[in-house]
């Protein structure tokens, strides 16, 4: 038992580790070439973590066993999990590019170890205190960074970039981030839609993981920094849903508040509705002339995509291939991105892998009981996929599915023992 449990700690402490090296050291950073891959700490890291998980699964029986156990709890999400993998890999084997499959291969050992590595870990207080204190570090950490860029103009990594091995795209963002009319914050991350893209995901988790953490204000200041910094990252798309956390967020919590803290937040809302209205013409200057509603270029990718979904509507183009069919390559060989990733999915792997995919994000929603307590983890899982109709970057998925991981655990926990969860605390 002993060993089991020494084997359990080690194993959160990867998985932790990993969490950090994965979102807080940018991929845009230098790697090292090892054949076609390309190594960086993050990755070196995973290579450890899955290693270690593995040699658990082959010898230690009760591993495999209980991870089992939950899995046979939850057949639907699993039979649809599979198949969305599948499906990636088959895409991508009939497409015939090396680097579609090279890239669908990636991708679907990343999602397949932070679904089922944190599955393997038995629930308990330690755990889900463990990666409160994780995700309070990496939010330190981001508002860090972001306050770095707001202040000084400029991405604090930009001079350890190769600008060399970037592409046009990403080129583009670091050209946009040193200007200061179009100060786009992106943290750590490739884009400032995948940083925004991150923060609608990551505010509702820390607001459940701040009842397993005694710093309670600083998780609360913490949650607000990071609306403002997504506010920041200039997404229109990521200042919509972080209105709609704000407003669930005072419904949530209307009935716990005094009368005179419902006054003021009354106020408060009033105030900020008036402001927005007074400050509405300048909106599209603050979006780099866009207006806030409206995006045609949206609707022309539909219609120009709408012939190539036809032409291969059962398997598509291939994982990764979507943005090329659709004629968004670039000269050096990078791609920019398909603002939906329903679009994108859909390209990718066919009309058959769009179904699936939706059937598996929505079975998340609809297939569990949603009690208060979890109410915040399935607000962010819901507010990720209201993203996901804005943009195709694939870079916080394998975090979208960490957490489904924890949701899951805490369900299967509780069907066993309706006071479980309740016992943690």
């Amino acid at each position: 038992m002993i060993q089991l449990q020494a084997y359990y700690k080690n194993l959160l402490n990867l998985l932790s580790l990993f969490l950090i090296c994965y979102i807080l050291i940018p991929s845009y950073l230098p790697q090292l070439p090892v054949g076609p891959i390309y190594f960086s700490l993050d990755r070196f890291i995973f290579l450890l973590l899955i290693s270690y998980w593995f040699f658990g699964i082959l010898f230690i029986p009760d591993i495999l066993k209980n991870l089992l156990k939950v899995v046979k709890t939850q057949k639907p999400f699993f039979i649809l999990f599979y198949l969305h993998l599948a499906v990636i890999f088959i895409s991508s084997y009939l497409s015939g590019i090396s680097n579609s499959l090279i890239s669908s291969i990636y991708h679907i050992v990343y999602i397949f170890a932070l679904t089922f590595i944190p599955l393997s870990i038995p629930l308990s207080f330690y755990y889900l205190s463990k990666i409160s204190k994780i995700f309070l570090f990496i939010g330190i950490f981001l508002i860090l960074v972001s306050a770095f860029e707001l202040f000084l103009g400029t991405n604090p990594f930009t001079p350890f970039i190769d600008f060399g091995n970037l592409t046009e795209v990403q080129q583009g963002m670091f050209s946009d981030i040193t200007l200061a009319n179009v100060l786009r914050i992106k943290g750590t991350f490739s884009n400032p839609l995948s940083y925004g893209q991150f923060i609608v995901l990551f505010v509702p988790v820390l607001f459940f993981f701040r009842r397993f953490n005694k710093y309670k204000l600083l998780f609360n200041i913490l949650m607000i920094g990071l609306l403002f910094c997504g506010i920041m990252t200039k997404s229109r798309a990521t200042f919509i849903i972080i209105s709609l956390v704000i407003v669930v967020s005072i419904i949530y919590m209307w009935k716990s508040i005094n009368f005179e803290l419902r006054i003021f937040t009354g106020f408060f809302v009033l105030f900020s509705c008036c402001l927005f209205l007074l400050l509405s013409p300048n909106v599209s200057d603050f979006f780099g002339g866009k207006k806030l509603t409206s995006d045609n270029n949206r609707e022309s990718q539909l219609m120009m995509a709408s012939p190539l979904i036809f032409n291969k509507p059962f398997f598509g183009y291939g994982f990764g291939q979507g943005s090329d069919a659709l004629g968004y390559g670039t000269e050096n060989g990078g791609s920019s991105t398909i603002d939906n990733y329903f679009l994108t999915i859909t390209l990718d792997t066919g009309l058959l892998g769009l179904l699936i995919f939706i059937l598996l994000y929505s079975s998340v929603i609809l297939f569990y009981k949603v009690n208060n307590i979890l109410k915040p983890l399935y607000f962010g899982l819901l507010f990720f996929m209201i993203n996901l109709l804005t943009l195709s970057l694939r870079e916080i998925h394998p975090i979208y599915f960490l957490i489904i991981s924890i949701l899951i655990l805490i369900q299967v926990n509780e069907k066993s023992n309706c006071h479980y969860f309740s016992q943690l605390q």
